[in-house]
């Protein structure tokens, strides 16, 4: 399963590019793509806030992207359990993460609990050596 970071929705939804493209591409395929809810949700935060964006989007439009990526057959929503904490908590500590580092790690945990393969444009998830990434550049 791939699973897409803030980063390639937000790049996806604000501009033509490989980010679009690459989603585009996904709803012909048939590897699952997985929407993480936090992931979901920190990009209508971002895609919605006047402090990052001269023009922002409304918050209906980006719940509706998802909304439309999610009819697809390709598209799911990415379950989680108990393990995911401890996955988290592990490279919390390993790492001595802090701040902006800590919605990293749990989307490292989340993926790896799923089984999945992390798509995002950030390099900084190489640190995380049990995380298979593929980065998208563009």
């Amino acid at each position: 399963m791939l699973i897409p970071d803030v980063n390639i929705f937000v790049d996806a939804f604000r501009r033509e590019g490989l980010a679009r493209d690459w989603l585009e591409e996904q709803r012909r395929m048939r590897e699952r793509v997985g929407v993480v809810t936090e992931v979901a949700a920190s990009t209508v935060r971002i895609l919605t806030n006047p402090r990052i964006w001269a023009t922002p989007v409304s918050a209906q439009s980006v719940l509706v992207l998802f909304a439309e990526l999610l009819k697809s057959e390709t598209f799911q929503w990415v379950e989680t359990n108990y393990l995911r904490w401890g996955l988290f908590t592990d490279l919390v500590n390993r790492y001595s993460l802090v701040g902006n580092d800590i919605p990293d790690a749990l989307l490292a945990a989340t993926v790896v609990n799923a089984g999945g393969v992390l798509v995002t444009h950030d390099t900084g998830f190489a640190r995380f050596h049990n995380v298979n990434t593929i980065i998208l550049r563009g």
